[in-house]
């Protein structure tokens, strides 16, 4: 487990954790020039031992969703570019957050719920010969306001470019 609440930051381990699930993911050309794909994974866990759980908060691991998805669309183009879609979805996760209160500061523990979430990334990307690729992104192109971490929102819309050198 990995913790960054106030105070306390590490790695640390848990007596027992069983993590099961399944996931049906797939790929299908639609025409020439079009394909998609799609996955979706349900998971579930079970944990013992938390030393930082010292109320019996939660029996899960941190963080771990029940229901992950995403899909895609992928647009061949001209010149061999390749223009992507994707959507994803994180369902609401749940995590336990320590904070101190009084005097002399005692800690105490509680049960938080993140928000599910849905993003959405552009890709386009063309060759530049055999040995290097130009693209220009946008991830979460909605601007979407989401957490991944408790009390640590990620960055709104990026926009960047890269270039990619094979050798």
């Amino acid at each position: 487990m990995m913790r960054f609440d106030p105070g306390w930051r590490g790695v640390y381990n848990i007596d027992r954790a069983e993590l099961y699930g399944a996931s049906l993911d797939g790929k299908t050309g639609l025409t020439d020039w079009l394909s998609g794909n799609l996955s979706l994974t349900w998971q579930h866990s079970r944990k013992q031992g938390d030393p930082f759980d010292t109320a019996g908060l939660s029996d899960e691991i941190d963080y771990l969703p029940d229901w992950k998805a995403s899909a895609g669309l992928e647009f061949k183009l001209p010149y061999q570019g390749v223009f992507d879609v994707t959507l994803r979805y994180v369902g609401e996760r749940q995590t336990i957050y320590a904070y101190s209160s009084g005097y002399p500061p005692q800690q105490h523990f509680k049960l938080v719920e993140l928000d599910s979430y849905v993003t959405a990334d552009i890709d386009l990307k063309f060759p530049l010969g055999r040995h290097a690729e130009v693209s220009c992104y946008v991830e979460n192109l909605f601007n979407e306001d989401y957490e991944e971490q408790f009390g640590y929102p990620m960055p709104g819309m990026l926009v960047g470019a890269a270039l990619k050198m094979f050798l």
